[in-house]
C-alpha cells in the first residue's frame, strides 16, 4: 500500500505544496502556481502533471518513444497474466461483492508509468473523481481502467479472500509475475532518472512545483525538446 507523506494531503481533499515560491509552468498552462503554504486541489495537481507528461513524452525522439512503447507492451502483457491468474478463482466477482473496499486507498496508486502506458498506447485518459470517500479512479461501473492499464498496487494486491482460494502453484506464479512487473517499472525509473512509485501527484509536487524539473529526464529524455514542447527548463530563472 502506498502511504502519502505527512501533510501532503490536507482537509477538504487538497494537496499541500511545499517549497513552492511563486513558480510558473510553461507551455499549455501559463497561470502562476500558488505560493508556499497554499494548496491546490487534487484535480489541479492531476491536470498539471498530465499536461507536463504529454509535452515531455511528445518531445522524446521517435527512437526513444519506440523503445518506451516496447516496454509498455511488456507491462501490459505482465498485467494481463496477473489478472488471468486471479480470474481463475473469480476475483472479479469477489471484488464486486465487497464493493472495492481495498480501493479506498487508491488515490496515490496511479503513477507516471501508468500514464505513460496510456500515452504510448494512444488510449484516451480517464478523468479522476476526487472529493469522494471512494478511490477517485472508481465509478459506478467499476474501475476506470482496464486490467492491463491498472496501477502496480492495484494489479498486485490480493485480499485474503482471493489469496485463500489460489492454488499453491498459482500463488508462486503470481509472485514471479509480480517481481517481473516491479522490475519493468524500475526500468522506467532508470530510463528517466526519476522515482515514480509514490504516485503522479507526488511527482507533480516534487518535480514540477518544488524542483522545477521535467518529470521525464535521464538517458531517455531530451531536455531541449522538453523545453520546446512546453516543459520546464531548470537552468532558466523563474519569472
Amino acid at each position: 500500500m502506498v502511504i502519502a507523506r505527512r501533510r501532503v494531503t490536507c482537509r477538504g481533499n487538497r494537496t499541500r505544496l511545499t517549497g513552492c515560491f511563486g513558480q510558473f509552468i510553461r507551455g499549455a498552462l501559463r497561470a502562476p502556481l500558488l505560493c508556499a503554504g497554499s494548496d491546490v486541489t487534487d484535480r489541479e495537481m492531476w491536470d498539471l502533471a498530465v499536461a507536463a507528461l504529454r509535452a515531455e513524452y511528445a518531445a522524446l525522439s521517435p527512437s526513444r518513444r519506440s523503445a518506451i512503447k516496447a516496454l509498455v507492451e511488456e507491462v501490459k502483457g505482465c498485467k494481463r497474466e496477473l489478472h488471468a491468474i486471479v480470474e481463475r478463482v473469480c476475483a472479479g466477482e469477489i471484488c464486486a461483492s465487497c464493493g472495492g473496499e481495498c480501493c479506498l486507498t487508491g488515490k496515490f496508486h496511479v503513477t507516471v508509468v501508468d500514464l505513460l502506458v496510456y500515452m504510448a498506447a494512444g488510449r484516451e485518459l480517464f478523468t479522476p473523481e476526487y472529493g469522494r470517500e471512494l478511490c477517485p479512479y472508481l465509478g459506478e461501473g467499476g474501475c476506470f481502467m482496464a486490467s492491463a492499464f491498472r496501477p502496480f498496487n492495484c494489479t498486485t494486491f490480493n485480499c485474503e479472500r482471493v489469496e485463500w482460494l489460489l492454488e499453491p502453484g498459482d500463488k508462486e506464479l503470481f509472485q514471479l509475475r509480480e517481481r517481473k512487473l516491479r522490475a519493468l517499472y524500475r526500468q522506467f525509473e532508470e530510463k528517466f532518472g526519476n522515482r515514480f512509485m509514490g504516485g503522479v501527484l507526488l511527482n507533480c509536487e516534487r518535480d514540477i512545483l518544488r524542483d522545477r524539473l521535467p518529470i521525464l529526464r535521464g538517458e531517455s529524455a531530451d531536455r531541449k525538446g522538453c523545453r520546446a514542447k512546453g516543459g520546464i527548463d531548470p537552468a532558466e530563472p523563474l519569472p
